[in-house]
């Protein structure tokens, strides 16, 4: 099942991180920076360079080569609830949440959760 996001009266898929950095660019300009079909760059339109993660539930962040070598200031996070969870609570579309973290310490993880994202929460 495809996982989609209703904003208004646009549709976006969010099923894969080209998905999430297509909203974010049609939503908040910018670009798009492809590193490989797994690691994509958001570049606002003010120059800044943020990593992409998408996952369900919860994304475990660790210090990676490419935040260096992009630049990237920090890692804009998209966190979907699973299906699963969300007809338990007949809220129809999985929920999507986002927001902006801080890139780990060398040697640490942060594992991001919905929880830790609520305040950011996106209507799906």
């Amino acid at each position: 099942m495809s996982r989609i996001l209703r904003e208004g009266t646009k549709v976006y898929a969010m099923d894969s991180l080209e998905d999430f950095g297509k909203y974010l660019v049609d939503k908040y300009g910018g670009k798009l920076i492809k590193h490989t079909s797994r690691i994509w760059i958001y570049e606002d339109k003010y120059g800044k360079r943020h990593a992409l993660r998408i996952a369900d539930e919860s994304v475990t962040l660790e210090p990676k080569q490419y935040y260096k070598d992009y630049n990237c200031q920090d890692v804009i996070v998209g966190v979907r609830r699973s299906e699963d969870r969300c007809a338990k609570h007949n809220s129809g579309y999985p929920a999507f949440y986002v927001g902006q973290i801080d890139v780990a310490a060398i040697g640490q993880k942060k594992i991001v959760t919905v929880k830790d994202l609520k305040q950011f929460a996106v209507k799906a």
